[in-house]
């Protein structure tokens, strides 16, 4: 992982976590589709750049829900 990884860079690793979740793990599907979210509001976010902090804000709050859910189906429990 880079040492201030940007947008695109943290979609990466999104992206590659997303292809490579358990066969066995109960909510994958639901995993695996919240991680395909969180990777697109980030490059969205990346996309914008700083032309539009509000939306680019708005980009990266869904992404962190997105990445959030996506941890919760693979865990089977609430974050605290």
């Amino acid at each position: 992982m880079p040492d201030d990884p940007g947008f695109i860079e943290l979609a990466d690793l999104l992206a590659l976590v997303a292809a490579h979740l358990p066969e066995d793990l109960a909510a994958r599907a639901e995993a695996a589709t919240s991680l395909e979210m969180a990777v697109e509001h980030l490059r969205a976010a990346d996309r914008l750049g700083g032309l539009l902090p509000v939306v680019t804000l708005h980009h990266l709050r869904l992404a962190l829900q997105y990445e959030r859910n996506a941890r919760q189906d693979a865990t089977g429990r609430p974050e605290h």
